[in-house]
């Protein structure tokens, strides 16, 4: 069963180690003053770590709850779960947005 799912733990892992050594750099708004860029950078580094464990949880519950499935149906799964993690490490700057708007109480980003 683990020989099917290793790649979705592989992935999730490596969005939490991701985050907790800030190895992507986080881009830059170049319409963003210093303290709001520090804010955007640290809502995005605990978001991939966060996004990791969530991940990696959600891959064993699929895991242990499609055991008896058959092994095609499991890569099926397997497969959406790998496009929905992408999904939402590449849609992070929504929420970083948000967060960085709610710190900021929605001041004017001039």
């Amino acid at each position: 069963m683990f020989y099917i799912w290793w790649p979705g733990f592989l992935a999730a892992l490596l969005v939490f180690f991701c985050g907790l050594v800030h190895l992507p750099p986080y881009k830059k708004h170049t319409d963003w003053p210093a303290e709001k860029q520090s804010c955007a950078a640290k809502a995005f580094y605990r978001l991939l770590w966060q996004m990791g464990l969530l991940f990696a949880a959600l891959c064993f519950m699929l895991m242990r709850s499609t055991r008896m499935m058959s092994t095609t149906g499991q890569y099926i799964l397997l497969g959406v779960l790998l496009v929905v993690m992408a999904a939402a490490v590449l849609f992070i700057d929504v929420p970083v947005r948000n967060a960085v708007e709610q710190e900021f109480d929605g001041e004017d980003a001039e």
